[in-house]
């Protein structure tokens, strides 16, 4: 976005790119707390989710990118301020050497490590290269884990740190309660019940998903809400077919919460973007294409039998 500005290029355009590119990570990281979440209440393994998440997204992925390269002709950078790389550079020693903690983090998840153990690696390796490649103090490097690094006058890249994540794990423990409070609810138990349909065909069990995805998001105004509000709603359907309950959720939840303007899941990354919380909505194409190509090409195929998504012995990642 900083390189967008100084560019005076279309920034709903950029913003859409970047909230698209954040939630094809969220759905297919093994780091994602939303992947996790969904694997967890879907009782499903992690990387078997990924690799449908992947089969079934791959489509909207192409289509998407041909139409940012297609835009970026439309909408080019005007100009490129060339001071971005001279105050990084100003700020940090920047070399090959300082992916290695993101490279840890890929190689681990290729090997299926525990995330616990891929974290832990790739933290001790980062502290390693602070110390002695950035010749960052202790106390400077201790106070970055804590309390994040603190962006002054003109440098780019600040925040972070465990205090960061406060705001982020109430949400999602608040979340969770007042989802357990909603399962409870006689009103919630009553609609749970009308939408259980032993006669529904994927394709209307799906749209039903998705329609209670989006009720959820609005409502909870929180992806975590979302996802847990419609598996609490929908699950029966689903009986005897968690992998594709774990899809599903992931190709309606995890990518409808981002399209609701005042979602959290949004509303967030707009704010530190400072654009238009409806501009990015147009431009935002992985989000809704998932979706649909999902109901177009891979629904038919589960109600003629055909439809082939991962499966794993192991009932929990």
């Amino acid at each position: 976005m900083l390189i967008a500005k100084s560019g005076h290029t279309n920034l709903d355009l950029v913003a859409g790119a970047i909230i698209a590119g954040i939630y094809f990570g969220d759905r297919c990281s093994p780091l994602s707390s939303s992947a996790s979440l969904v694997a967890t209440i879907s009782l499903t393994n992690l990387f078997d989710n990924i690799k449908n998440m992947l089969r079934t997204s791959w489509l909207a992925l192409l289509v998407s990118t041909l139409a940012y390269g297609a835009l970026s002709l439309i909408f080019p950078l005007n100009h490129l301020s060339h001071t971005l790389l001279g105050q990084l550079n100003a700020q940090f020693i920047v070399a090959w050497p300082l992916l290695l903690p993101a490279a840890v983090i890929l190689i681990l998840s290729l090997f299926k490590r525990p995330l616990v153990e891929s974290i832990t690696v790739s933290i001790l390796l980062a502290i390693v290269l602070g110390l002695h490649y950035q010749q960052t103090s202790w106390l400077k490097l201790g106070r970055a884990v804590v309390l994040g690094v603190q962006a002054g006058h003109g440098q780019l890249i600040g925040g972070g740190g465990l205090i960061s994540m406060v705001t982020p794990l109430t949400i999602v423990f608040l979340s969770c309660c007042i989802s357990g409070i909603l399962n409870h609810l006689t009103q919630l138990k009553q609609l749970e019940h009308r939408l259980t349909q032993t006669e529904l065909t994927p394709r209307l069990r799906f749209g039903l998903t998705a329609a209670m995805a989006l009720m959820t998001s609005a409502i909870g105004c929180n992806q975590s809400v979302a996802i847990i509000m419609t598996n609490t709603l929908i699950k029966n359907n689903y009986q005897h077919q968690n992998n594709a309950l774990a899809v599903e959720l992931e190709n309606t939840s995890v990518l409808l919460a981002p399209i609701v303007p005042w979602n959290i899941a949004v509303f967030v990354p707009i704010s530190i973007l400072g654009t238009s919380f409806i501009g990015y909505l147009p431009y935002a194409f992985f989000l809704y294409l998932v979706p649909i190509v999902y109901a177009i090409f891979y629904v038919p195929h589960q109600q003629k039998g055909r439809c082939h998504l991962a499966t794993n012995s192991n009932a929990r990642s």
